[in-house]
């Protein structure tokens, strides 16, 4: 089947977070990548320059990065991402809860009503 179920507008694309770190890759001396093809293969042909600019990009809070990207890439399974790092991962999981003004509303939305919502 060749034919998509699904494609984003141009808008779609533009607000699109996978569009940001591209566009913050490059403008941070990375290359230039127009396409989700061409990030992809960024990130397979220089997995620890690709893991550093995620890492920074998502604003990853840690005690300490440390200065090991990726150990041991050869073995998938097996290789460790940031193996010095020291972080709270609890810490980064409710980051997004602190950005919720005092006073909030927060939204239920049953299971079949979320399948809707999606175009």
């Amino acid at each position: 089947m060749d034919q998509s179920l699904w494609q984003p507008t141009p808008q779609q694309i533009a607000d699109a977070n996978i569009t940001a770190f591209m566009r913050r890759v490059h403008e941070s001396g990375g290359p230039l990548c127009r396409d989700y093809a061409a990030l992809h293969h960024w990130s397979i042909t220089q997995p620890a320059d690709f893991w550093r600019a995620l890492w920074d990009f998502c604003g990853v809070i840690a005690a300490h990065r440390g200065d090991r990207i990726l150990e041991q890439p050869q073995s998938m399974p097996g290789a460790r991402w940031f193996p010095d790092a020291r972080l709270n991962y609890a810490e980064n999981l409710l980051r997004a809860a602190k950005q919720v003004p005092l006073g909030g509303a927060a939204k239920q939305v049953p299971l079949g009503g979320a399948a809707k919502q999606v175009p």
